[in-house]
């Protein structure tokens, strides 16, 4: 009995020090920097699965990453709030040679999008989990 009670102290003593130390719990989501190649890989995928199933005419653009977080599973699941923004560009005129990345911007949302990056058995592949989007 004293030995379960000596264990249970340790254990929260050493998962009070990890959340002291690292502000939050292993598994949880951690801040990363929003210039790595993997944010802007998910961002990239995250914009164009909203453009395919937003009720807009036109195609949206990422603007500004605002916030990062990563957090590791059988894979690795990412939570990016991006700025978009509606481009002059057409969803239904893929043939036309509109450039999305230098087309002028009209409306801006922020969006929070959940991203979830498989383990590369043999390739990753992304999936967008939730996305919640609002005018700015």
């Amino acid at each position: 009995m004293v030995w379960n009670l000596n264990l249970y102290l340790f254990l929260i003593s050493c998962l009070s020090f990890a959340v002291i130390c690292h502000g939050s719990l292993v598994g949880g989501y951690i801040d990363i920097k929003t210039t790595r190649n993997d944010v802007h890989d998910a961002v990239k995928f995250a914009v164009t699965e909203f453009n395919k199933m937003a009720n807009y005419a036109n195609l949206f653009k990422p603007i500004n990453i605002v916030l990062a977080k990563s957090q590791v599973v059988a894979g690795t699941n990412y939570m990016v709030v991006v700025d978009i923004g509606q481009t002059e560009c057409r969803k239904n005129h893929a043939g036309d040679a509109c450039d999305v990345e230098n087309s002028k911007v009209s409306e801006v949302l922020r969006c929070t999008f959940k991203v979830y990056k498989s383990l590369p058995l043999p390739e990753s592949h992304y999936e967008l989990k939730e996305h919640k989007c609002e005018a700015q």
